[in-house]
């Protein structure tokens, strides 16, 4: 149990004691552990973000559409990205196949289909569905981005590179696509690439994307300029409060500059649902942590 660090009160000068103790080597190490791979949002037909509100009534159109005419690919196809939005993948699936059924030239359908085999666990028919929306349609920006992902997600680094590249080509202002170079060229050990990146797209989309933010302090923090990774995590939690990485790098970042604040930061990972590694990650480190500790008032 870790329940010494759930306050720092008298124990606070002999928690910020053990964290002088602890190597800085390791705590950076700690970053290499966050899997960066996310799911991409759907394709639509035309940009429109239904409210919250009128979802079951345009739900409740799209299954009349269908069943006033199950040739009716766009209402097919639309209520597939409708389930996917919410989460319901096999229906998602069910819709895109039918929509592909119907119109089999029909790119942006494999794309998204593309994405929920990603997400249900076959990268295989995932990489399939990327490969045939590319070849029907060889200019659309995020079907790169996407398939990048996928590859980042192997670990096949240089072919995501590639792919994201071939992204910026067709959409030059692709916010995505260069916060997804940036964690790319940060797995291959390209800090200052990965630096420059992670810039680009947070210059593009300031206010929208925490990842991006996240990105760019775990190079800082890589590169020992806590102070700039700092600002830039605080930045991505402002952004999005809930993105357990986000924790996750600043309390190694607050580890790393010996603040026992750190420790709060992943004590809410683990309390929050965050992926294993992180989890894995940050009990590893109040685990040495207590250790130290123990040990520290053993010799006190």
């Amino acid at each position: 149990m870790l329940t010494f660090f759930r306050s720092f009160g008298s124990n606070g000068v002999k928690v910020l004691s053990v964290l002088l103790l602890l190597s800085g080597g390791m705590l950076l190490n700690g970053c290499d552990e966050v899997d960066q791979s996310a799911n991409a949002e759907p394709q639509t037909t035309e940009q429109s973000d239904v409210a919250e509100k009128d979802k079951p009534q345009t739900i409740a159109q799209l299954n009349a559409a269908v069943e006033d005419n199950p040739e009716d690919f766009e209402a097919y196809f639309q209520r597939g990205v409708y389930h996917h939005e919410a989460g319901e993948l096999n229906k998602a699936m069910a819709d895109y196949n039918q929509a592909i059924e119907l119109k089999p030239d029909a790119a942006g359908a494999y794309g998204n289909r593309a994405i929920v085999h990603k997400m249900q666990g076959d990268p295989e028919k995932a990489l399939a569905d990327f490969n045939q929306s590319i070849k029907l349609n060889p200019n659309d920006a995020s079907v790169y981005d996407n398939r990048g992902m996928l590859y980042s997600s192997a670990g096949q680094f240089e072919k995501a590179i590639g792919d994201f590249k071939q992204a910026l080509k067709a959409d030059a202002k692709l916010a995505s696509a260069y916060k997804n170079l940036g964690f790319a060229y940060r797995e291959m050990g390209d800090f200052d690439t990965a630096l420059t990146n992670f810039e680009k797209a947070i210059e593009i989309d300031p206010e929208s994307d925490d990842e991006a933010y996240v990105g760019r302090a775990m190079v800082y923090a890589k590169q020992n300029k806590l102070d700039q990774a700092l600002g830039s995590i605080n930045k991505a939690i402002e952004l999005n409060a809930n993105n357990p990485r986000a924790y996750y790098v600043r309390g190694i970042t607050l580890v790393k500059k010996r603040d026992p604040e750190g420790v709060a930061d992943l004590q809410k990972v683990i309390a929050m649902d965050a992926p294993p590694k992180l989890q894995a990650g940050s009990k590893a480190i109040l685990e040495d942590l207590e250790q130290k500790m123990q040990a520290a008032e053993a010799d006190s």
